[in-house]
């Protein structure tokens, strides 16, 4: 029996039971789920006692920066930009790995959308996740990023330290005040923010006046099948790219990495639809 578990404040946990059911019952691999938490100080020790208990990890906010801190058992991605989603165990060694990185570039070439790489990009929000899109983005063909989220401060650090890990690339950040006056001048927008009602920024960015006709709308929450940003962005003609489909190419990409086990996509999404629904 695989015992495996997830370490987070923040995911949404039945995402994560539904893929252990997938996993024994589609593809009978015996496996055993466990939601893990902890506050962010105990964090390091926690993980030395997880990883003695648990055969694989994923790791949620806030915890990611803090994991790919291990510099040293991190690779070339971890390295330039900090952020990891799993602890992934190769021969009893633990290394921090994205899998959001690899996941939604593969979700983004499977949506096969018309994507305009010659605007900008927008990224809601400045945590792991956020870090975690740019890369794809870039690989795509993207150069020049916006960011936006509530904390002003928080914001312009996020883009000062983006400055100085990645070359070559154009990065500003979006004061919430400023959102309203932008001009329909990106072709893609990436929110990385959590659906719920306290969540504000949403509120702000809903009537999409920033982003081009035919834009490309991608939201990374998978807390209901149909995000209040998905169907605004529908509502505004965008092609739209909703979380349950990323997640289901970072589920496929981790069980694929870790256990050699490849998923049914289209229907491993179809059950997490009717999951969250």
């Amino acid at each position: 029996m695989t015992k495996w578990g997830l370490i987070s404040k923040y995911d949404f946990v039945p995402r994560f039971e539904y893929l252990s059911e997938y996993l024994s019952t589609k593809l009978s691999f015996p496996n055993e789920f466990q939601a893990l938490d902890c506050e962010p100080q105990e964090f390091p020790e926690k993980l030395v006692e997880w990883q003695s208990q648990f055969q694989q990890l994923r790791v949620g906010p806030p915890f990611g920066s803090i994991l790919a801190a291990d510099l040293d058992r991190s690779n070339a991605l971890t390295l330039s930009l900090k952020t990891a989603d799993c602890s992934h165990q190769i021969d009893n060694r633990w290394w921090p790995r994205s899998l959001l990185e690899e996941g939604l570039l593969r979700a983004i070439i499977r949506s096969k959308l018309d994507i305009n790489i010659h605007s900008k990009a927008m990224i809601i929000g400045t945590g792991t996740s956020a870090k975690a899109a740019i890369l794809p983005l870039i690989k795509l063909g993207f150069n020049k990023f916006s960011f936006t989220e509530t904390d002003t401060d928080t914001g312009y650090a996020f883009v000062q330290n983006m400055r100085q890990r990645l070359f070559n690339v154009e990065f500003e950040f979006i004061e919430r005040r400023d959102i309203s006056l932008l001009p329909g001048s990106y072709s893609m927008v990436v929110n990385t923010t959590p659906d719920m009602k306290e969540n504000v920024l949403l509120d702000d960015l809903s009537f999409f006046n920033y982003l081009k006709a035919g834009g490309v709308a991608i939201d990374l929450s998978v807390q209901k099948k149909e995000t209040k940003f998905v169907s605004n962005a529908m509502l505004a003609s965008a092609q739209v790219l909703p979380g349950t489909m990323v997640a289901s190419d970072v589920d496929a990409y981790w069980a694929e990495m870790c256990f050699d086990l490849e998923l049914d996509l289209d229907e491993y999404e179809k059950g997490l639809i009717e999951r969250l629904g």
